[in-house]
């Protein structure tokens, strides 16, 4: 074949195929749209134009969608008009995408607090909440630790002496006491750690007590030692006697009832606040000799009810030790044996 024959097929093949133009290679092809759509989603829809794409890249305010709108539009134009590269139109496009999503991002970050008010406002009052209930939790712990180390101890220290030791809380036990002024103050009132040392004709215990006064930030829970003794041949009026004025505490306030003072042992009456619904009757009973051995502790508190007294330390109470408590049930002793004494004078 010559040459003209070979020409002729060549301008056959040309009008049926045409040579894609740089415009139709871009927007006749689906690339603009797979770049606009998100990278992530697994499965991509179908969009008509490259304003479509962009709408669906990102959710828009009216004015801003208006405007990436015709920059997309444009884009396309210039890329048909030849004024710009599949290249250019590209870097173009990528630009309008990073745009709508900054946007986006923006728009949600100023709008969060405003979206999810009552999440923020729970956030706000968890970030003291939370730390308080921690900063509780732990002073419980700690002395839940404290008061079943100190059980121990106690039950240690008892088995060693032979003394009958109960370390849970005892209702009964408490219930079984005289209505003293201790007794009478505060609430949640608990009985524990009670310690028997009883012999034939006395019963003598120690045991821990505790109760809670006030309210709110000014609530407290009092705890002490309290030793109890009762003895069915002490004929003793009824009187509570605590140190002067050194603490201020309920036991003092019980109307109808002056201070007992003993002009003859000011020493006693300086040191000691003594009250009773009986006055002639109490200072009969305390004569000379039963002031001077009460002046000698001038920091126990006693309450008595016909034949029974309890004494305890101001909201003290005993260490978890062989010796003080000893020490504690010999005050105790002494003092059942003073009485005793006064009673045969």
């Amino acid at each position: 074949m010559n040459l003209p024959f070979y020409a002729f097929f060549a301008v056959l093949a040309l009008l049926v195929n045409p040579i894609p133009s740089q415009a139709d290679s871009l927007f006749n092809s689906s690339f603009i749209i797979s770049f606009l759509q998100p990278q992530e989603s697994s499965s991509q829809e179908e969009v008509d134009g490259d304003a479509n794409s962009v709408q669906k890249s990102a959710k828009m305010p009216k004015e801003k969608e208006r405007r990436y709108r015709e920059t997309a539009k444009q884009i396309e134009l210039a890329v048909k008009r030849g004024e710009l590269t599949e290249a250019e139109a590209k870097k173009q496009l990528a630009i309008i995408k990073e745009q709508i999503l900054e946007d986006k991002e923006g728009k949600q970050g100023e709008n969060w607090i405003e979206r999810n008010l009552v999440l923020f406002i729970s956030l706000c009052q968890l970030a003291w909440i939370i730390p308080t209930i921690s900063i509780w939790a732990i002073v419980y712990l700690v002395i839940k630790k404290r008061e079943e180390q100190r059980t121990a101890s106690l039950k240690t220290m008892v088995d060693d002496l032979g003394l009958v030791f109960k370390p849970e809380k005892n209702t009964q036990y408490l219930e079984s006491l005289p209505d003293l002024p201790l007794f009478q103050i505060g609430r949640s009132k608990q009985l524990k750690n009670l310690l028997i040392a009883d012999t034939d004709d006395l019963h003598l215990s120690m045991f821990d007590y505790r109760f809670t006064v006030g309210h709110g930030k000014h609530q407290t829970t009092r705890k002490l030692s309290v030793g109890c003794v009762r003895r069915q041949d002490l004929a003793m009026p009824e009187y509570h006697l605590r140190p002067e004025k050194k603490f201020w505490d309920p036991l003092g306030s019980m109307l109808g009832m002056q201070d007992i003072d003993f002009e003859t042992h000011q020493a006693f009456s300086d040191a000691f606040v003594l009250k009773s619904k009986t006055e002639k009757e109490v200072r009969e009973f305390f004569d000379q000799q039963l002031l001077d051995e009460f002046a000698t502790s001038p920091d126990l508190c006693i309450e008595s009810s016909t034949n029974t007294f309890i004494y305890f330390r101001h909201w003290k109470r005993v260490e978890a030790d062989a010796t003080a408590i000893q020490d504690f049930l010999s005050v105790g002793l002494q003092r059942v044996g003073k009485i005793r004494s006064r009673l045969n004078r």
